[in-house]
């Protein structure tokens, strides 16, 4: 039996490792995870060419293990490649001594609740392939939130000669369509970043592209530059939603310890302040539709989200 067992070898799955032996280097740890190698979204199964995360360098590492630039092949001001986050996570489970803790190719099947000494302590009993029970006392899922694909019921689709793929396997069969001269044209259904992406690849390679996103539901998210202008100072996004005063122009429905609840307060129930709140939103939105084009050429509106960028 294992002191702790932790579903997921991902960021999150190692960073919990992490913790975990920081706080007792001598506990029983184990990490299991289905795919073949280390990083979760990041594993190198899950690759595919032009695949890059949304954020910069220097804004996606952890902060007791920082990315070098030379090390990883990435420059400042870039956006992380999905090679260079597969390294790195695999470095940074090596530089904790994790990865001798980590198992491959273990698909957890079932999960209860068990007896230990007689019913007097409660374990975790989780199976996994070929029918292997492991028990532990501590259980961590760290699989994430979208680690299942979901395949739209689509008529017809049975009869569908043409190949026929969910993003989340491009990294294994993508070059396996790209590479096909028989295949001149590619439809792409979804309007999330996977989309964009396949979109992107796709048109890299040559091929016509037929993108398809449906009017219902959130329709085509938004896909920012890394910086926008506020007044007359160059921002970076992503850094901006950590920012005390941004949080302050969204409603909160739990007790305010910040200090400034007068200034949320005065914000979200006083007339004045809800006209500065919302037209900070307004803005917002104004300059994230002029920064991403989407009103320069007819063909790009459609890509225009209806929501507020950051609602």
């Amino acid at each position: 039996m294992v002191k702790i067992l932790i579903i997921g070898a991902g960021p999150s799955g190692l960073c919990a490792a992490k913790t975990f032996l920081q706080r007792d280097p001598d506990t029983k740890l184990l990490i299991v995870d289905s795919r073949a190698s280390i990083g979760g979204v990041w594993s190198q199964e899950q690759l595919y060419p032009t695949l890059k995360t949304n954020n910069l360098f220097s804004t996606i590492d952890f902060s007791d293990y920082p990315m070098e630039a030379s090390r990883f092949g990435v420059e400042p001001g870039q956006h992380v490649s999905g090679e260079a986050m597969h390294k790195y996570l695999c470095a940074y489970a090596d530089h904790f001594k994790l990865t001798d803790k980590i198992r491959l190719e273990t698909r957890v099947l079932d999960i209860r609740r068990g007896d230990a000494n007689g019913g007097e302590a409660k374990i975790w009993e989780v199976t996994v392939d070929k029918g292997e029970v492991i028990k532990c006392e501590k259980l961590v899922i760290a699989t994430g939130v979208l680690s299942t694909p979901h395949l739209p019921q689509i008529e017809g689709l049975s009869d569908f000669s043409a190949p026929f793929l969910h993003s989340s396997s491009l990294g294994r069969d993508a070059e396996k369509i790209l590479s096909d001269p028989a295949i001149k044209t590619i439809a792409v259904l979804g309007g999330s970043k996977s989309a964009y992406d396949a979109v992107h690849m796709a048109i890299s390679t040559g091929h016509q592209v037929e993108w398809i996103i449906r009017k219902s539901g959130r329709g085509p998210v938004y896909v920012f530059p890394p910086y926008t202008m506020l007044g007359p100072f160059k921002a970076l996004r992503e850094k901006l939603t950590t920012r005390r005063f941004i949080s302050f122009m969204s409603p909160w429905s739990f007790p305010d310890y910040s200090g400034f609840g007068w200034l949320r307060r005065f914000l979200h129930q006083n007339t004045i302040g809800k006209a500065i709140a919302q037209g900070f939103w307004k803005k917002i939105r104004a300059s994230t539709v002029k920064d991403c084009r989407y009103r320069e050429d007819e063909a790009f509106k459609v890509l225009e989200p209806e929501q507020n960028p950051f609602w």
